[in-house]
């Protein structure tokens, strides 16, 4: 399922479930107060919306674990990017910290979620 499907779930799903409260005229009640309309049109909508969440949830998870693979360089790009400065003010001594030991230290591990290996076809 790709992202736009899932986002039709939940938004069919979310008009599904708010229905009967938006047009009540098309869910008529018994003389105990029950709508079978009502009740599938809850029970329906509420599976869509379960159904896109569910999609979008592993799509965003997916995009995570892309950014656990990448966030060590993510770093280490913005301890390299610190020095810069690039507005000179006139007068003003430089406070710059230049230091030869690394930001963090990285420890190497392999992180990848069974999830992760599906990427998307080009």
């Amino acid at each position: 399922m790709k992202l736009f499907n899932s986002l039709g779930f939940l938004s069919i799903g979310s008009i599904l479930f708010l229905l009967p409260e938006l047009a009540p005229s098309l869910c008529p009640t018994d003389m105990f107060g029950n709508s079978v309309r009502e009740t599938w049109l809850h029970v329906m909508g509420l599976t869509q919306v379960v159904i896109g969440a569910s999609f979008l949830a592993r799509k965003a998870g997916a995009e995570f674990a892309g950014w656990l693979e990448r966030w060590p360089e993510l770093i280490s790009a913005q301890a390299a990017g610190m020095d810069f400065d690039p507005v000179q003010q006139a007068g003003v001594p430089a406070l710059v910290r230049v230091s030869a030991e690394p930001f963090g230290e990285v420890i190497p591990m392999d992180f990848k979620p069974g999830w992760s290996d599906q990427r998307r076809a080009a």
